[in-house]
């Protein structure tokens, strides 16, 4: 099914959310549902959903989506998965020897 509209509102990394911003997106909500009489369904990012669940369940009765992702590194060019670890491995093992 193809979407009728879609609408977003971003927050800060590691946002909090708090009363008011339940209270405006369940207003926006509302005001979808009006204009395209159509529930619409909010997608939220697997990190926020699992951070606060307990705070999604105030947006009922609208249909949450958690959008699940993954990180898969393919090789390019000679670089591999392993190669790619052994960059990410360095900057530690450099500031590890610096605190001894």
């Amino acid at each position: 099914m193809k979407p009728l509209h879609v609408d977003r509102i971003d927050f800060s990394d590691h946002h909090i959310f708090q009363t008011a911003d339940i209270d405006m997106i369940r207003t926006r909500l509302q005001k979808l549902q009006a204009e395209f009489a159509s529930k619409p369904i909010v997608v939220v990012t697997e990190k926020d959903y699992d951070r606060e669940p307990e705070v999604l369940k105030h947006l009922n009765p609208y249909e949450i989506l958690v959008l699940c992702s993954h990180l898969q590194i393919l090789p390019h060019k000679g670089c591999t998965e392993d190669s790619f670890k052994e960059v990410l491995r360095l900057p530690f093992e450099v500031k590890l020897s610096s605190i001894k």
